[in-house]
């Protein structure tokens, strides 16, 4: 009789042993399954959002905020209004990110005109002489450009937005920098 118990309780701590083996392997299994797709959406995302893939469905997801913290307007004497003109003085410390342009919004007591530095603007107060991509603030430069027209001095505001180079096309950055009620350039 008690070799039949020891050999129930034998069976029994066998079967203990083998549910215990079968769960471990369960549970490495189910680890490893994890792992794999932890590191396959780890994989999507860096390709999905990296600013220097190309094709992705959301093209250049970091390069506009690269370039938007490294372009402000400079609050000094050269951002003004002087007669008939309007100039900014841009920092930009972008080489390398694929700045093509620059888009300027100018507001006056609420109506905004947009321009591109490339297109618009001017490299001095004559208005004679076009700005051009190779013009543009690169490395940690401060530049001071020049547009046609007159703000109201009640109210206006500048701002400025970096439109950046991703693959084939150019992307447009949200507002990197602004400066609200800006000064007569005589005062």
């Amino acid at each position: 009789m008690d070799e039949s118990v020891d050999m129930i309780e034998a069976e029994e701590e066998s079967k203990k042993e083998w549910i215990s083996d079968g769960v471990g392997k369960v549970i490495l299994a189910i680890s490893i399954i994890i792992l794999v797709l932890m590191w396959g959406f780890v994989g999507f995302v860096i390709y999905n959002f990296s600013s220097y893939n190309h094709g992705s469905p959301i093209p250049g997801g970091t390069l506009c905020l690269d370039a938007m913290s490294q372009l402000s307007i400079v609050e000094d004497g050269q951002t003004c209004e002087g007669d008939g003109y309007v100039s900014i003085k841009i920092k930009g410390n972008l080489g390398g990110l694929g700045l093509k342009d620059i888009q300027i919004l100018i507001s006056n007591s609420g109506d905004v005109t947009s321009y591109h530095l490339v297109s618009d603007f001017y490299l001095d107060s004559s208005l004679t002489e076009n700005a051009t991509e190779e013009d543009l603030p690169k490395d940690d430069e401060e530049k001071v450009f020049y547009v046609e027209g007159y703000l109201d001095e009640e109210f206006n505001r500048i701002e400025i937005a970096p439109v950046v180079n991703v693959g084939a096309t150019w992307k447009q950055c949200e507002i990197s920098s602004r400066i609200d009620n800006v000064r007569n350039c005589n005062e």
